[in-house]
């Protein structure tokens, strides 16, 4: 095959040294009189088109190629171009330029990674106590960034497989000598962690792993124990999440 390749490209080089206003054809590989080169049959239709810096792709899906001063611009697009950018990173994005990229000093970003951050809009009074459970869940949030759209009145919904990160402030009161359970309910199970308080209120902070299917959802919950329901949820507490892998 590597063979075959090769004769391909000596071919294409000898046409265009002779024959400079024609255009090569081979086996799928066309090379027109514009220097361009069209992988694909029949042209335009499937293929890749390769002229200068400019990559595109018609009904195709992933293109990898160097372009510019030494970048590389890679993309699923159909019916559009892709056109390098200059730098030194790696761009691997659709045809909106959504997508990861890496800078030239190693640094990767990525608009599109699923990820939320939202805080309580105001004080939510008499939630629990006396081992009442309460689900932070409901028109209580206000947000403060949402990735994909995963996260609607507190419940985050999974939009990949993958392993996630659940974190925030929990602040709860009046608490005295009463013990905060924490729990963060998932679609596979829960992580709990606990807090004998000894104070008259509490902000606590907190982190869970988890692993996620996509269209696994994920909420709070606390229980404060013993005393009566007189524990409110105050406007410190933050709930976020984020994709890992």
């Amino acid at each position: 095959m590597n063979k075959r390749l090769s004769l391909i490209a000596v071919l294409a080089v000898f046409s265009l040294v002779l024959f400079p206003c024609s255009e090569l054809i081979a086996d799928g590989l066309t090379v027109n009189s514009d220097g361009s080169v069209s992988i694909g049959t029949p042209a335009d239709v499937g293929n890749i088109r390769i002229s200068g810096n400019t990559i595109s792709s018609i009904d195709g899906d992933i293109i990898l190629s160097p372009g510019g001063t030494g970048s590389v611009v890679a993309g699923s697009v159909s019916t559009a171009t892709v056109a390098a950018t200059g730098g030194g990173g790696l761009q691997l994005h659709d045809d909106g330029g959504n997508g990861p990229k890496v800078n030239d000093g190693g640094a990767l970003t990525n608009i599109k990674q699923p990820g939320f951050a939202a805080k309580v809009t105001s004080v939510v009074n008499n939630v629990t106590g006396n081992d009442v459970v309460y689900g932070l869940t409901g028109a209580i949030w206000t947000e403060i960034f949402d990735h994909g759209a995963c996260l609607s009145n507190g419940t985050f919904t999974a939009p990949v497989d993958g392993f996630y990160t659940f974190s925030g402030i929990l602040q709860v009161y009046p608490i005295g000598t009463r013990i905060l359970r924490i729990r963060l309910i998932t679609s596979n199970g829960s992580f709990t962690a606990f807090e004998d308080a000894g104070t008259s209120y509490i902000t606590e902070s907190f982190t869970f792993p988890a692993w996620l299917d996509a269209s696994d959802t994920a909420y709070l919950e606390i229980m404060v124990a013993t005393g009566s329901q007189d524990v409110e949820l105050g406007a410190l507490t933050y709930f976020a999440g984020t994709l890992l892998n």
